[in-house]
């Protein structure tokens, strides 16, 4: 495989406790998401259950900014700034 041909990986990866830091969640809360399906999306380093989890966490801090809501006029109802 040629330089051009190789792959992008990302280079700001970051644990599981950094990146509920960042999102203002427990680690707990973080796994159920990750085990449920749910963003943001994770990287599996190595093999079965001892494995790595690790996120990018410019992956993270993009679905922090899909998350972003206004406030509107009526009470309990937003606005999304996000990308869908």
């Amino acid at each position: 495989m040629s330089p051009k041909e190789q792959p992008k990986f990302p280079t700001d990866l970051i644990p599981t406790e950094v990146a509920a830091r960042l999102l203002g969640i427990t680690t707990a809360t973080l796994q159920m998401r990750r085990f449920t399906g749910l963003p943001p999306r994770f990287y599996k380093l190595g093999p079965g259950k001892h494995s790595h989890v690790r996120y990018s966490k410019s992956d993270v801090l993009d679905y922090l900014g899909r998350c972003l809501m206004e406030p509107t006029a009526e009470e309990g109802a937003g606005v999304r700034h996000g990308k869908k």
